[in-house]
C-alpha cells in the first residue's frame, strides 16, 4: 500500500504567521538536522560557590532576597538534545509549545513551585536610563567577590554583608537567571533593583525570569540560530499537574502567588515584555480548554531589546 505523503504543517497559516522563518521550516528543508543548541551558560557563581562555601552571614541574608532556593537547588546539568527539541516546538506567535497532544507552556506556577521565585509584585522594569556602558563582564565581579570573601567575618557590619550579597546576586542574574549569549556579561540595569535588598521580595522576579526566557526562546526558534539562553532549567523537567496536596506541602515562598498562576498578564523584565498565554493552556490548570482568540503577534517583537530595536 502506498504511504500518503506527510504534510509538515501547519495546515493553516492564519495563526502561525512566522512559519516561513521558523526553525521547523528549515528542518523540513533538510537544514539543522544534526544541530543542537550550544551551551550559553555562565558558571562564575557556581564556580565561586564550589571553590569556597558562602559565609554563614551571607547564607542567612540570602533567604530574605527570595533567591536562596536557586542556590539550594544548585547547578543543573543541561540536556541539550531535550532543550533543542523543545525550542524547535516553541511558537513565538502564541508563546506555547506546539505538541501532538496540543499546546503547552511554562507558566508562573512552574517558576514559583519549582524555584520559589515570587510571581506577584511590582515588575522589575527599567526605572532610569543609563549613560555609557549598559553591561559588565562577570569575571571581574567574581574576582572582586573573591577578595571580599576573604575579609568577611562573623563581626562584619551589615553594610559589608549587603555589599557581598549584591555581588552574589549580580553573578546569579548574569549567569543563571538572565544569561545572554555573550557568556560573560550582566545587564547593569539590574543594579537599580539591587540597591535596596529589603525591597527585592516585592518584585515579581518569577515573571521577569519567565518573560526573559520567553524572549530568548522566541529568538532561538527562528531561523538557524545555534545559541540558547535564559533560565533553561525550566525547559527540562517532567511536568504533571500539581495536586492540592503537593501545593499544601510546599514552603510558603513556593505558593504565595497562587492567585497569579493562571492569569493572562504581561511578563516584564526591564525593557522586555512578553505575554503569559494561559488562555491557550487551561488544561494545565485542570480546566476545559476553550477556543482562544487569535494572538496579537508583532512579527519582529522577539528582535526588540537594548541591543537592536526594530521600528
Amino acid at each position: 500500500m502506498e504511504v500518503p505523503p506527510v504534510h509538515p504543517g501547519p495546515a493553516s497559516l492564519e495563526l502561525l504567521l512566522l512559519q516561513g522563518e521558523h526553525r521547523s521550516s528549515y528542518i523540513w528543508d533538510g537544514q539543522c538536522l544534526s544541530q543542537t543548541f550550544r551551551a550559553r551558560r555562565i558558571d562564575d557563581m557556581w564556580e565561586f560557590i564550589r571553590d569556597r562555601s558562602l559565609h554563614p552571614c551571607i547564607v542567612r541574608r540570602l533567604p530574605d532576597t527570595s533567591f536562596y532556593r536557586i542556590i539550594e537547588i544548585g547547578r543543573l546539568q543541561f540536556d541539550w538534545a531535550l532543550i533543542t527539541a523543545m525550542i524547535e516546538r516553541w511558537r513565538p506567535e502564541t508563546h506555547t509549545f506546539h505538541l501532538p497532544v496540543g499546546e503547552a507552556t511554562i507558566t508562573l506556577e512552574d517558576v514559583e513551585v519549582l524555584f520559589g521565585l515570587p510571581v506577584d509584585g511590582l515588575p522589575p522594569a527599567e526605572e532610569t536610563a543609563l549613560s555609557g556602558a549598559t553591561h559588565l563582564q562577570l569575571t571581574p565581579v567574581r574576582q572582586h567577590l573573591e577578595v571580599m570573601d576573604a575579609e568577611i567575618t562573623d563581626d562584619s557590619p551589615p553594610e559589608v554583608i549587603d555589599r557581598h550579597t549584591r555581588l552574589v546576586l549580580l553573578l546569579m542574574f548574569g549567569g543563571v537567571l538572565f544569561p545572554n549569549t555573550s557568556e560573560n556579561l550582566v545587564n547593569l540595569r539590574f543594579l537599580h533593583h539591587l540597591e535596596r535588598l529589603v525591597d527585592l521580595p516585592g518584585y515579581s522576579w518569577g515573571a521577569a525570569v519567565l518573560g526573559y526566557l520567553y524572549r530568548q526562546m522566541c529568538r532561538a526558534s527562528m531561523g538557524t540560530q545555534r545559541d540558547g539562553a535564559g533560565f533553561l532549567p525550566l525547559l527540562q523537567f517532567l511536568w504533571r499537574p500539581y495536586s492540592d496536596a503537593l501545593i499544601a506541602s510546599l514552603p510558603d515562598n513556593c505558593s504565595r502567588g497562587r492567585a497569579m498562576w493562571s492569569s493572562s498578564v504581561p511578563l516584564i523584565c526591564l525593557d522586555i515584555v512578553e505575554h503569559h498565554s494561559t488562555e491557550r493552556v487551561l488544561r494545565q490548570f485542570g480546566r476545559p480548554k476553550l477556543v482562544p482568540i487569535p494572538p496579537a503577534c508583532l512579527r519582529t517583537h522577539y528582535q526588540r531589546d537594548d541591543h537592536s530595536r526594530v521600528d
